[in-house]
């Protein structure tokens, strides 16, 4: 690769942190980037051709060379997620908490999902993994990446940042992945380093201000928000971090080594700061911070109040297999259900008026006396024997997930509807009339260019 041109402002901001080692740095933007992707543990089939692990997350590997993903069905099916690989550190920063054994989890900037989906898989079922994004085009393709991740216990919603606190609800952990200048993206995205300036640090710092501001009261007293960045600087890290605690009732905690990772520590006056550099650690550029609140965040015991209907009683559930008691209600004319151990967390959600666009699992609706299931309910990893699958080979699955109709194969069961599947990946819904099938993928999933 040829060698990257930068800012002459932002290379001596980052002589100023490095010192001696900003040549190495400054080599290391010019080198391939790293290609990682972290497995769905619900769902733990999959082709990909898997290198060395990530030492610092589960169920993470790096890959030899990035694959097309439009063209791999299991990535359609939430098999596994790309994400870069310094950032899933958020990993073992959360196993390093002392939070009760079923915390309610807030993802406050969530959007493409990456590390909403390493939340889940970091929690039980009775944990609630709420992920909000403010933009409302970004949170669509949040839904997306969650809707086929396919845990039960998260729910998606979108709007300012404010009315979070219309629920009265309190997490014991925040993350804040900030919106930032993203000096840590520049071998990853050239637009990135191309856009670096100093003013648009200073409208960054601007919003994650306003976002530790909003987030601040949010937390139980004795929780915890891990703030991050994809970017280097002070103003945006250290400095954001020592005007928060200044003016709140929180402190800046250190944190024991990572395996695997070499990070550069900042302390000064209380305020620890870690970063992860290209030319340090296989990944692109991270940073963050832990603040807890102070005080005592007791365990809790969430009552387990019967609400809703058994979801024995929905239809659509008959195809899951749940060892958990759920409960259900209608979201955008739409039946979900999800445990009843976070329904009052749920419940004091739905009814703030938050804008939700995703929770629980999605069962289907009722179009007059005809039923229509939801396409999350054929991602869930909880499908039961009692429906029909179609199994497909690689180029009709893709012409599947086109939308096409042509190729697919003529129906063996009388089922109405029955599922689209690759190897073990499952697509979405097929709906059998007189033999034939009927493509009911969702227009905003499918393929529309490669």
């Amino acid at each position: 690769m040829p060698k990257m041109k930068v800012h002459p402002e932002f290379k001596i901001i980052m002589e100023e942190i490095l010192g001696d080692d900003y040549t190495l740095f400054a080599d290391s933007l010019s080198e391939k980037p790293p290609v990682s992707v972290r497995l769905n543990p619900l769902k733990p089939y999959n082709n990909l051709f898997l290198g060395n692990k990530v030492t610092w997350a589960n169920h993470a590997f790096y890959l030899h060379e990035k694959p097309i993903y439009t063209l791999d069905p299991y990535f359609h099916a939430g098999h596994y997620y790309p994400q870069e690989a310094s950032s899933m550190i958020i990993e073992s920063l959360v196993k390093q908490l002392h939070l009760p054994s079923s915390p309610i989890v807030l993802d406050a900037c969530a959007a493409p999902g990456g590390k909403t989906t390493q939340l889940c898989t970091l929690f039980p079922f009775t944990s609630l993994i709420h992920a909000h994004e403010f933009n409302p085009h970004r949170s669509e393709i949040l839904r997306q990446n969650i809707e086929k991740w396919a845990y039960p216990n998260c729910l998606v919603s979108y709007g300012p940042l404010q009315n979070l606190s219309r629920s009265g609800l309190k997490y014991d952990l925040i993350l804040i992945d900030a919106p930032c200048s993203g000096e840590g993206m520049f071998r990853k995205e050239n637009e990135a380093g191309i856009q670096w300036n100093k003013s648009k640090i200073e409208g960054c710092v601007h919003m994650q201000k306003e976002i530790l501001k909003q987030m601040a009261d949010l937390v139980t007293d004795g929780g915890y928000i891990i703030y991050s960045t994809c970017t280097f600087n002070k103003f945006e890290n250290e400095d954001r971090i020592k005007n928060f605690i200044q003016e709140r009732e929180f402190e800046s905690i250190k944190i024991q080594a990572v395996d695997g990772m070499n990070l550069l520590h900042s302390n000064e006056d209380n305020v620890h700061v870690y970063k992860s550099f290209p030319h340090k650690n296989k990944g692109e550029g991270f940073s963050f911070s832990i603040l807890k609140k102070h005080g005592i965040n007791p365990e809790r015991n969430t009552p387990k109040t019967r609400i809703s209907k058994k979801q024995t009683e929905q239809k659509g559930a008959e195809f899951l297999e749940l060892s958990n008691e759920y409960s259900s209600i209608t979201h955008q004319g739409i039946e979900v259900i999800y445990s009843l151990d976070i329904e009052e967390s749920i419940l004091k959600i739905y009814h703030s008026g938050l804008r939700i666009k995703h929770l629980g699992i999605p069962l289907g609706h009722f179009k007059g006396k005809d039923w229509f299931p939801a396409h999350g309910l054929s991602q869930s990893p909880f499908l039961n024997s009692k429906l029909t699958h179609v199994s497909l080979e690689k180029n009709v699955a893709l012409d599947y997930l086109r939308a096409n109709q042509y190729q697919l194969p003529q129906a063996q069961s009388d089922q109405i509807w029955q599922i689209a599947r690759f190897e073990q990946a499952n697509l979405g819904w097929l709906k059998q009339i007189n033999g034939k099938f009927k493509n009911y993928l969702p227009k905003e999933i499918r393929i529309h260019s490669l």
